[in-house]
């Protein structure tokens, strides 16, 4: 089991360190609450599987032994994961929109599980955020992205499931994302979030081509703070270096409000190569009406 631990460590780690609890299932529910560093203790719980008894771990770490609840979760952390709970799809099969996790474990025939080593910790609140995109996106368990979630230990015994071994397929500690890497997920809306937002009179998102005709008829009328920003290619965005998108997204929104019309600032941003929302066109639209409401109260 030294490569799981190693892998526990990391992602444990990667949040900075602190209390962290491992749980097993039998007849009853029993957890207990371990420092995160107790490497020794830690090696030899994972290690002493009880005979039908499933073994879980936190991938999130803790302020303090008071409790599991999401509430006790350190405030920053630095770790996405998912629990793939089903078996039409091959984890080879699911990364198109997002990358490839650091680790990837199976549980069972053709379910697994898989973690995100994060080059920053980011705030809980935003890792929930994309946490439950994942799930979505990629049709995971949707119950298993809240921050009391625990995962099944890698390379554990599955009881659940007739007693199959897992196994990790792949560990990758090197393997480190931006939180921006998952901008492209898209945003999960129910049913009663549509029907009670904005979205409903969301302009049609513009061909590629359309885009380019728009912005280019419309130049001499674009701001000249935002017509640079508007024009700038994929090569010279991308040699520009680090750029704060979510800023920037919501500056050029409040200088192009004060010239066109909602749809219109939709249009012009749509197809931009620092536009995050571009697979998320609902949140864009969010966005632009929230900053014209503001401007309107001014």
């Amino acid at each position: 089991m030294k490569t799981t631990i190693e892998l526990m460590s990391h992602t444990w780690a990667n949040s900075g360190g602190g209390k962290v609890w491992l749980a097993t299932n039998g007849n009853q529910w029993n957890e207990t609450c371990y420092n995160w560093s107790d490497y020794g203790s830690l090696l030899k719980a994972i290690s002493n599987q009880p005979q039908g008894s499933d073994i879980y771990w936190t991938p999130l770490v803790f302020n303090n032994n008071t409790s599991r609840k999401a509430v006790n979760v350190k405030f920053e952390v630095g770790c996405l994961y998912i629990d793939m709970d089903r078996t039409d799809i091959d984890y080879q099969d699911c990364f198109n929109l997002v990358p490839e996790p650091s680790f990837i474990w199976t549980t069972s025939n053709n379910r697994w599980q898989a973690i995100w080593l994060l080059e920053q910790t980011i705030q809980i609140s935003t890792q929930q955020e994309v946490n439950r995109r994942l799930a979505y996106h990629l049709k995971a368990d949707t119950g298993a992205w809240d921050a009391a979630r625990v995962l099944r230990v890698p390379g554990s015994i599955n009881y659940k499931r007739g007693g199959e071994q897992g196994g990790i397929v792949k560990y990758e500690p090197s393997s480190v994302f931006n939180i921006d890497d998952f901008d492209s997920v898209p945003n999960v809306i129910s049913n009663y979030d549509f029907a009670n937002s904005d979205n409903d009179d969301m302009p049609t998102i513009l061909t590629k081509n359309d885009w380019e005709v728009l912005i280019n008829s419309e130049y001499n009328n674009i701001p000249l703070e935002a017509r640079y920003w508007i024009f700038i290619t994929n090569e010279q965005y991308k040699a520009s270096g680090v750029v704060d998108r979510s800023r920037l997204i919501s500056t050029l929104i409040r200088k192009l409000i004060k010239v066109y019309p909602d749809e219109m600032v939709f249009n012009l941003i749509s197809h931009a190569p620092w536009n995050k929302f571009i697979s998320r066109p609902q949140t864009l639209w969010s966005q632009i009406k929230k900053h014209r409401k503001n401007l309107q109260l001014l």
